[in-house]
């Protein structure tokens, strides 16, 4: 399956990668993995949030050592994930067989 998007002609002059005839094709599988990783992510960030509170001050930190170090700030998170998502999104789409022409339907 794919899903095309309308793209603006000013922008496919610039950009010849993914786009044919101003339409961009994503290649479902890619966008279903970036979606299942980014989720996993996400859901293991909440996790050890929720499970492993972060002590106040004065407080020893009884977390065990791998949360303890390497806490990453939630907006830093956010662009890690987002970075890790779009890669994954681009590399499975690239890895995947393009769905044959008979079989895209392309109105204009």
């Amino acid at each position: 399956m794919t899903v095309l998007i309308h793209i603006p002609s000013h922008i496919t002059k610039h950009t010849k990668i993914f786009v044919d005839n101003e339409t961009a094709i994503v290649i479902l599988q890619g966008a279903f993995a970036g979606l299942l990783v980014g989720f996993i992510m996400s859901v293991c960030r909440m996790l050890m949030t929720f499970i492993w509170i972060k002590p106040q001050c004065g407080q020893d930190d009884t977390r065990p050592w791998f949360i303890a170090a390497i806490y990453i700030h939630y907006l830093w998170f956010a662009a890690l994930l987002f970075a890790t998502t779009v890669l994954v999104i681009v590399v499975v789409s690239l890895l995947t067989d393009p769905i044959p022409p008979e079989y895209v339907s392309r109105s204009k």
